[in-house]
């Protein structure tokens, strides 16, 4: 009975890119590549190893999420997790994005930046007039 388990599990899980939530920490999860063993001993007390080749940062299950009003220029500082990310711009007109050296141009179309916040506070400067929206990923280790 036990390996026909096993076996259901392998086809499931064995080789396969796929995202871990573990029940001590059901606000972030993992993701990477799945590996499945067993032994004959590990058969006879029905047990599996289940092991996972995970991208270095746990990720958190909901973006972070801010809008704001431009009128001419507006700065704005985000707060970022240790895993460096590119946040998600949607402006309802054309605008401009600045951090650091990086100045880009933003739409009312989804626009991923061309550069990438880091842990802790990040300023980014618009230009232009109307409302931008702003989402990023968190992670940690």
């Amino acid at each position: 009975e036990w390996g026909k388990v096993c076996e259901k599990v392998y086809d499931a899980l064995h080789g396969r890119y796929c995202k871990m939530i573990l029940d001590i920490d059901p606000e972030y999860y993992y993701e990477g590549y799945v590996s499945c063993s067993s032994s004959k001993e590990a058969l006879e007390t029905s047990e599996m190893e289940i092991e996972m080749d995970a991208f270095p940062y746990k990720r958190r299950n909901t973006k972070y999420h801010a809008e704001y009003q431009v009128s001419g220029s507006r700065t704005v500082t985000i707060m970022c997790d240790r895993m460096p990310t590119a946040p998600i711009f949607t402006a309802s007109n054309t605008m401009t994005v600045e951090y650091d050296e990086y100045m880009q141009s933003i739409s009312n179309d989804e626009t991923e930046a061309e550069f990438e916040i880091t842990e802790g506070e990040n300023e980014l400067t618009f230009k232009g007039n109307g409302k931008v929206t702003i989402e990023w990923d968190g992670g940690m280790f």
